[in-house]
């Protein structure tokens, strides 16, 4: 079975779409957020980590992420 990689565009960073975006990303998906604020500013300087009961992981700095969704459309 051939694994198909998608270009995906998550609307925020928080918990929900940040656990859901790095998992996506860790299977080898093109994962974009649209963040603000401090969230966006952690996602761009520090990257995005995921504790959880069955592993934990981090996508490395800089983590895609844009205040415009502009960025996302027309990269």
């Amino acid at each position: 079975m051939k694994n198909t990689s998608m270009r995906i565009a998550l609307i925020g960073a928080g918990g929900a779409g940040g656990l859901l975006g790095a998992r996506l990303a860790r299977s080898g998906n093109s994962v974009e957020f649209l963040a603000r604020g401090r969230h966006w500013e952690a996602l761009r300087t520090i990257g995005l980590r995921v504790d959880s009961p069955s592993g934990g992981f981090s996508l490395k700095a800089p983590v895609p992420a844009y205040f415009d969704p502009e960025h996302i459309v027309n990269p």
